[in-house]
């Protein structure tokens, strides 16, 4: 699978790459390496029937041992094929994070006791947030997010993606042909061929291994919408069916 490089660095502007590191490289060190902030969302009631939003940081939250190693091992399997020319959104982890709260770093008492207080409340919960500061995600489009996904287009690993779990079962959402829900269907439907996981990205995996060859009859280098598998999404389906 390819990656792509920017030839120079550009900050606090919407590309697609930002720094001289991929961006599923940077999704990677971000997750593995750093602490991602933690926040409560609430609604506030105004009155009247009107609400609003309130994001207030509580937190900090580091990946688990387990964790790490089911990304890796993710990041290992998408970048070991080469892919048709289709595009897929590639739903990496969901994350209940009111199930972690125990391993949630609060910045005090009074932050851990808001979350308690609020966090099952109809219309709270907790969230990641602050996973665009570098712009690194050209959506761009969530201010907090329980799940990561990846885009892929024509081979190329574009972006990682910070949005909420029943978003991503939208097939608009990620703007591609297919949503997939497991990995092992993208290999079974839109690889062609095995190939060496980039070199940067086993760096920061800190992976030597190497994928097991595909067999000519495991490999579909064509789609074929018939045999998509359940979790497999064709955004042009319903296209077909209205016409």
């Amino acid at each position: 699978m390819r990656i792509l490089v920017s030839e120079q660095q550009v900050k606090k502007v919407l590309l697609e790459l930002n720094d001289t590191k991929h961006m599923a490289e940077r999704l990677v060190e971000r997750c593995l390496h750093e602490k991602l902030s933690i926040a409560l969302v609430r609604k506030i009631e105004l009155g009247h029937g009107q609400t609003r939003e309130q994001i207030d940081k509580v937190g900090y939250y580091t990946f688990t041992e387990m964790e790490k190693n089911e990304l890796r091992e993710k990041m290992l399997q998408i970048f070991s094929y080469d892919y048709n020319k289709k595009s897929y959104g590639v739903v990496l982890q969901r994350f209940d994070i009111k199930r972690r709260f125990d391993k949630i770093e609060f910045f005090g008492e009074t932050s851990k006791k808001m979350a308690l207080d609020y966090m099952n409340q109809r219309g709270c919960g907790l969230y990641f947030v602050d996973f665009d500061d570098d712009k690194f995600d050209i959506y761009n489009r969530e201010k907090y997010a329980d799940s990561l996904a990846l885009i892929i287009r024509d081979n190329n690993a574009i972006t990682p993606m910070w949005g909420m779990a029943h978003k991503f079962g939208n097939k608009d959402f990620f703007r591609t042909d297919y949503v997939i829900t497991k990995i092992q269907s993208l290999i079974k439907n839109g690889a062609t061929k095995s190939a060496e996981v980039p070199k940067r990205i086993k760096e920061l995996l800190n992976a030597n291994s190497k994928p097991e060859p595909k067999s000519p009859e495991e490999v579909s280098p064509q789609e074929k919408p018939e045999e998509q598998p359940q979790d497999v999404e064709n955004n042009n389906s319903e296209k077909k069916q209205s016409n």
